[in-house]
């Protein structure tokens, strides 16, 4: 996250996020797959919170990381 955060850095990462675990993560019903995020550019870093069910258990998960910049 070099570049200033706008709304096609949100859609980038929310793309590249459902592409992973499409890809990954069998184990998860694609469709009930939910990414959102919450900007934070000047602190140069993002709330992202991941919402999916299990195929086989049902149980529906939430998980939710911060991204941020490395100096």
């Amino acid at each position: 996250m070099v570049e200033l955060a706008d709304e096609h850095t949100e859609k980038s990462i929310i793309r590249e996020i459902k592409n992973a675990v499409e890809v990954y993560e069998p184990r998860v019903d694609i469709n009930s797959l939910g990414v959102s995020i919450n900007m934070a550019p000047d602190q140069n870093s993002a709330e992202v919170t991941v919402v999916f069910k299990i195929i086989n258990t049902g149980e529906l998960v939430e998980f939710t990381t911060v991204l941020s910049r490395l100096r």
